[in-house]
């Protein structure tokens, strides 16, 4: 698929500047592709923004499972002096090079294209039918090859750092991420030496609470203590108190979604007057009222002033707004929870461009005024 071009602001460090991102998706139906298609950001930005804001600044981050390189791309902008991207699945290996060189990161990226286990030898890529059109959720089956699945090979995460250190640039690793589909505790007991020597931050996906259990008891043994959990399936932080300081959680209410909505709101109240009634598409979920910064509020769509899900197709959507216009309605405002109406619905996004004026568009909100 062809790469989505975006810019990313790195607002916690308090400039304005943006920088151009392209990523590029295993293909369009991936879960992972679609959402920076339809939503023109990285995936998972909630938990990039925080690792940001409150981890380490510099050293050496390693992205255990890094996919398309959507993590490793991010932290090579905003976070670290290095990547060491490791990632096994074979066919996301050519993706995963084209996403770091496509954003300037060839030379501050290491590319690995192996498994980690705390045994070496061979694996078999795998993705359960329940996660068809999620390559992330591909998972690895120890033993050899099979028919049906790519061959991959396992090492050891103290073995692979020992191996690359002599090429890596003189910095201490300062970041763990792991998102390895069940492997985490494998990933652990092969990194004692990393854990003991050099103490990174761990970001680590771990679904159940028996895994979350089992990663804190080993964890543990080397100080760590999980700060934070974020996302469904979640991922928990862990630092070393006394050893790792903080930085500030700069989201306004504390969570991604309480600064979306500050923001979203603070940017309409820059555009729209006073007495300014909104068309709000947000699938109901941004926890407005019947007002949006101040302004009238009119949820899409509509029914007799409560919110009646999306719409139908595109002549519904556009009949909806034709008519909310009518009523009165002076803006339209597309929330990030319905960034994808637009794929969704092509002809209402070409009706909303060539008749209305945009006056946002943002990772947060895209505003037209309907003149």
């Amino acid at each position: 698929m062809a790469a989505t071009s975006f810019t990313c602001t790195a607002w916690w460090s308090g400039g304005d500047a943006s920088v151009r991102v392209r990523l590029e998706g295993f293909d369009d139906a991936d879960k992972i592709a679609y959402v920076i298609r339809t939503q023109k950001t990285f995936w998972e930005i909630d938990q990039l923004e925080y690792v940001a804001m409150v981890g380490p600044r510099g050293g050496i981050y390693m992205d255990v499972g890094s996919n398309i390189g959507n993590h490793a791309v991010f932290f090579g902008l905003f976070c670290a002096d290095h990547v060491v991207a490791i990632e096994p699945n074979p066919s996301l290996h050519s993706i995963l090079r084209r996403n770091v060189d496509l954003n300037g990161l060839g030379e501050r990226t290491t590319i690995v294209p192996v498994g980690i286990s705390d045994r070496e030898g061979t694996g078999t890529m795998a993705l359960r039918d329940e996660h068809d059109g999620n390559i992330g959720a591909s998972h690895i089956v120890a033993g050899a090859a099979t028919a049906t699945g790519e061959a991959v090979t396992l090492r050891r995460l103290d073995d692979l750092v020992a191996e690359l250190t002599p090429s890596l640039p003189a910095s201490p690793i300062t970041f763990l991420k792991i998102d390895v589909e069940g492997m985490e505790m494998g990933v652990l007991r092969s990194a004692t030496a990393l854990l003991r020597d050099h103490r990174p931050q761990i970001f680590i996906e771990l679904i159940t609470a028996e895994a979350l259990a089992d990663a804190s008891s080993l964890l543990g043994e080397f100080g760590y203590v999980s700060v934070a959990a974020l996302g469904t399936p979640p991922s928990h932080h862990f630092i070393v108190p006394g050893r790792h300081t903080l930085g500030e959680n700069k989201w306004h209410g504390g969570s991604h979604h309480a600064h979306a909505v500050y923001t979203v709101q603070e940017q309409l109240a820059a555009v729209a007057p006073a007495d300014a009634v909104v068309i709000v598409a947000d699938l109901n979920e941004g926890g407005f009222g019947d007002t949006i910064a101040g302004r009238g509020r009119l949820p899409f769509t509509e029914k007799e002033g409560n919110y009646f899900g999306p719409p139908i197709d595109d002549t519904h959507a556009i009949g909806e707004l034709t008519r909310l216009r009518a009523s009165g309605a002076t803006h339209f405002a597309l929330l990030w929870p319905a960034f994808w109406f637009f794929n969704t619905y092509p002809r209402f996004e070409q009706h909303l461009r060539q008749a209305h004026r945009c006056l946002i568009e943002n990772a947060s909100a895209i505003v037209f005024e309907l003149r």
